[in-house]
């Protein structure tokens, strides 16, 4: 059986012993709660309609769930340095996706938001960038903490202009992309102010 005491220093006691329990187990309900209204909402009509199995989008949700709970343990898992250590790198590497939208991107109903590559499936790099893009804000705050306070927060406003990205008003899911990015920013800003 596994031990999780204080005198277990492996990886995933450590890890165990941590992690917000709350959090973690209201975040497996979701999931969970996602996949039994996936199952129970697959119809066989609509599988027909669309030239799928009968529990197509039932399983292709099991996928994306269980691949969701590998990566959430195995982020979660990492050492705090490891990660802020590749945080300006995926942040960067988000922001060369997005700006591949307007080249390369896939249109759907009217609007290019979606990369499609071979070896993964179709996403939107803005949902990529978002989370990093708070990340990289919160560490700009956090670094140097003893330092100029009033510094850290023009600063941050400088990177915020126009949503933290330079990109031309050219399809309106940018203007959104920037004024929800200026939004949470906002509220990160008055938060910590708190």
């Amino acid at each position: 059986m596994f031990s999780f005491g204080r005198e277990n220093t492996g990886l995933v006691a450590k890890w165990w012993r941590n992690v917000d329990k709350q959090i973690l187990f209201l975040f497996a309900f979701l999931l969970l709660l996602g996949l039994f209204f996936s199952f129970s909402s697959t119809t066989s009509v609509m599988s027909e309609k669309m030239n799928k199995e009968t529990y197509f989008f039932f399983i292709r949700h099991l996928i994306f769930v269980s691949i969701s709970l590998f990566l959430l343990v195995v982020i979660s898992i990492q050492e705090k340095r490891k990660l802020t250590k590749f945080l300006p790198i995926i942040f960067v590497i988000s922001i060369l996706l997005l700006s591949l939208v307007p080249i390369f991107g896939i249109e759907i109903k009217g609007s290019k938001r979606w990369l499609e590559f071979l070896f993964l499936p179709r996403f939107q790099p803005v949902e990529i960038l978002k989370p990093f893009f708070i990340l990289i804000i919160a560490k700009i705050l956090t670094f140097n903490s003893g330092k100029n306070i009033h510094k850290k927060y023009i600063e941050t406003i400088e990177t915020e202009k126009n949503g933290g990205l330079n990109i031309p008003d050219l399809e309106p899911e940018y203007y959104t992309l920037k004024k929800e990015l200026r939004n949470k920013f906002l509220f990160l800003i008055f938060i910590i102010e708190l």
